[in-house]
């Protein structure tokens, strides 16, 4: 990429060679469907670009790792190098939504998706977790969110520790360790 070509202007030239149509689930369904007869560095150019077109339920979290797997890891699209050692990873979400495959690696960002609704604080919904190099799917540095595509296992997952924050670990709600008065399914409705 030469220093006139942004990188807004290879993702653009990206999108008009796609060599499907512009229904990105649909697309990424024959992808997933087809993904054998294509070559790494084939997956490894379009997977990412499919993924940020979608959402994760168009393919299901086993669908996409799958399909991220079959692509090797990539860094912008391009086929890479796994990275030495672990990431310490940041992701803002609901605490029954932190099995979620995207993470950054920028705790600002995090913090952004954390209260992107306005309805919690961050100490309830920023999560953390040292993710080591065979987690990691995918990187890209566009739309200024440090992505990461991980397949994080749960017990990495932690709830980030926000200094004088007033609360004991809120985010972390844990059904399984509710109040022997309240059942599972009342806590899991609750949000306890």
């Amino acid at each position: 990429m030469d220093s006139v070509t942004s990188e807004a202007q290879v993702w653009a030239q990206a999108l008009d060679a796609v060599p499907f149509d512009r229904d990105y689930p649909a697309s990424a369904r024959r992808l997933a469907a087809d993904a054998d007869r294509y070559s790494r560095d084939y997956l490894a150019q379009w997977v990412p670009l499919h993924w940020v077109s979608c959402t994760e339920t168009t393919l299901g979290r086993e669908g996409w790792v799958s399909l991220f797997r079959a692509a090797g890891y990539s860094v912008n699209g391009r086929p890479a190098r796994l990275p030495s050692g672990p990431l310490r990873l940041y992701r803002g979400a609901d605490w029954h939504r932190t099995d979620g495959l995207s993470w950054t690696t920028s705790l600002g960002v995090a913090r952004k998706f954390a209260t992107s609704d306005g309805q919690r604080s961050e100490a309830e919904r920023l999560w953390t977790a040292e993710v080591p190099p065979v987690h990691l799917l995918a990187r890209w540095e566009g739309r200024h969110e440090a992505e990461v595509v991980a397949d994080v296992p749960p017990a990495l997952v932690e709830p980030y520790a926000i200094a004088g924050a007033d609360v004991l670990r809120p985010a972390y709600r844990d059904p399984w360790a509710a109040p022997e008065h309240t059942s599972r399914r009342d806590a899991l409705l609750s949000g306890w």
